[in-house]
């Protein structure tokens, strides 16, 4: 079964359609961080990208 269809998740967008939905962050139970990987504190899922 596809796990995307049982648990919380966060799927990436992209203007290309070829490159939306490649990257999927599951959601844990509790606290989520989300946010820079150069953070002061470590984030549970960390962003990058361009800029």
């Amino acid at each position: 079964m596809d796990r995307r269809k049982m648990d919380i998740h966060l799927i990436n967008l992209n203007e290309d359609p070829m490159l939306s939905g490649v990257i999927v962050h599951f959601v844990k139970d509790g606290q989520t961080t989300i946010g820079r990987n150069d953070a002061e504190h470590a984030q549970s899922i960390c962003l990058s990208g361009l800029r």
